[in-house]
């Protein structure tokens, strides 16, 4: 999904949790300045956001999604 957002042109943001390591595909873009990266924390105190977020909340928001497209996806696998 990264490379998809790249070719848009936009800033593309990668979000993170605070203890989260990175990988060589995201090390790749962060060395080619092609996205940025943040973790929760870092968005939740930003200035601009109105009003201001808990970052628990969030956490425990991306990691219900992606646990339930973890499930959704796990359907359409087979496996022998």
């Amino acid at each position: 999904m990264l490379s998809e957002s790249i070719q848009t042109g936009r800033i593309v943001i990668s979000v993170c949790r605070e203890y989260s390591e990175k990988d060589e595909i995201i090390q790749n873009y962060l060395d080619l300045e092609l996205i940025q990266r943040k973790t929760i924390g870092q968005i939740t105190e930003a200035a601009y956001i109105k009003p201001k977020l808990n970052a628990q909340h969030i956490e425990q928001i991306v990691t219900q999604q992606l646990a339930e497209d973890l499930r959704a996806k796990s359907q359409e696998l087979s496996f022998y």
